[in-house]
């Protein structure tokens, strides 16, 4: 019978404990950043960012890879501490909304691709939103 009490209340602590680590309730704050310049090197949807590449390299890759440079304009741009690999579920399932929320409020179309950039060694998830105007 104690046993039939104290796992319900593990799984509460431990629950509580994860949303805490994972950013709990805090707030999600977003920025209009003037960002771009970037050359993607990608296959499909997934790939990685290059800040001033090499044009030897970029030829080299050109066959196996698609590669494209971002336009220089304003993005909206928010961060999500990343922990692990939970981070990515929590980040988009607190992001996303908010993210909806400042669109919607600021008078932008919904419509628009969003980049989820993974900063392992900076510990971060950026989201970074293309800024559509109605």
């Amino acid at each position: 019978m104690k046993i039939a009490l104290i796992i319900p209340g593990l799984v509460v602590v431990i629950v509580a404990a994860l949303f805490i680590y994972y950013g709990g309730l805090r707030r999600v704050e977003f920025s209009i950043t003037k960002l771009g310049g970037e050359t993607l090197v990608y296959v499909e949807q997934v790939g990685n960012t290059l800040e001033d590449p090499d044009p030897a390299i970029l030829e080299k890759l050109k066959g196996r890879y698609n590669i494209k440079t971002l336009p220089e304009k304003e993005y909206i741009v928010t961060e999500f501490p990343f922990r692990g690999k939970i981070s990515i579920m929590m980040g988009i399932m607190k992001v996303y909304p908010a993210m909806n929320r400042f669109v919607s409020e600021k008078g932008f179309d919904e419509d628009g691709w969003v980049m989820e950039i993974y900063d392992i060694p900076g510990k971060k998830i950026v989201y970074r939103k293309e800024m559509v105007k109605r």
